[in-house]
């Protein structure tokens, strides 16, 4: 939580409102590098994490912001799923030329309730109280997807449980 906060702050000073590192950041390496690290955080738990990432699949921003982006996600995808876990990563080519990235995370624990699902965004919200945790990860993923003009949107996936999609140009 530290890092994170850290993270946040420094951006924060560093960018004065501007977006900084606008380079491209390959998304695969990031994400089998989180799963690698939530395998053994969730040790004790057996599941799988599917990453589906296309060739092309690349961030244009910060490595930070997309390792937590990514990271929030996936923690939480681990932390509901009953055995599995499924990162889904590819390019959207759009008119004018705009490409934008597409992650879904999606799992086959109990889902977001169509009541929860914007209170769940909302920093300090939980869906479920008796589970440990803050209520910041999503809320933080929805601001720094909002700061890069993307978005985040919760559904049902057809895993069976959550499904979250970030779309970012």
């Amino acid at each position: 939580m530290a890092g994170i906060v850290e993270h946040q702050l420094k951006r924060a000073v560093a960018s004065g409102g501007v977006l900084i590192g606008q380079a491209p950041v390959d998304v695969a390496p990031v994400a089998t590098e989180l799963r690698a690290a939530l395998m053994k955080v969730y040790a004790g738990k057996d599941f799988s994490i599917e990453l589906v990432i296309a060739p092309d699949a690349r961030f244009m921003g910060d490595r930070g912001d997309l390792m937590e982006v990514l990271g929030n996600l996936l923690d939480n995808a681990c932390k509901w799923c009953r055995g599995r876990v499924r990162l889904t990563a590819t390019i959207i080519s759009g008119t004018a030329s705009r490409e934008r990235l597409q992650v879904t995370v999606e799992d086959d624990g109990p889902g977001i309730s169509e009541e929860d699902r914007s209170r769940v965004l909302e920093r300090g919200a939980r869906a479920d109280e008796s589970v440990q945790g803050h209520g910041l990860g999503l809320a933080m993923v929805r601001d720094t997807v909002e700061l890069y003009g993307g978005r985040l949107a919760l559904d049902r996936s057809a895993l069976g449980g959550a499904r979250l999609s970030v779309l970012i140009p």
